[in-house]
């Protein structure tokens, strides 16, 4: 069984959060940018991302593992 948290999903969580983040910097256009606000949102959507991943790919590997069980009793 794979782990729920990979380093994988760290990775993938960390790029997506950044651009999610300067995304949504560019269309605030403000000319004066927050850089706490901005430290702030990235670790906010970092975090979502990451479990939203993570835990995705471990239903989805549950979800396999239950399919599985049904075809052998079939």
């Amino acid at each position: 069984m794979k782990k729920k948290f990979t380093i994988e999903h760290f990775q993938q969580s960390l790029i997506v959060a950044t651009l999610c983040s300067l995304i949504f910097f560019l269309f605030e256009s403000s000319k004066n940018i927050n850089w706490v606000l901005m430290a702030i949102m990235f670790v906010i959507f970092f975090f979502i991302i990451f479990f939203f991943r993570s835990f995705y790919s471990y239903f989805s590997e549950a979800q396999h593992k239950i399919i599985k069980r049904k075809n052998k009793f079939n």
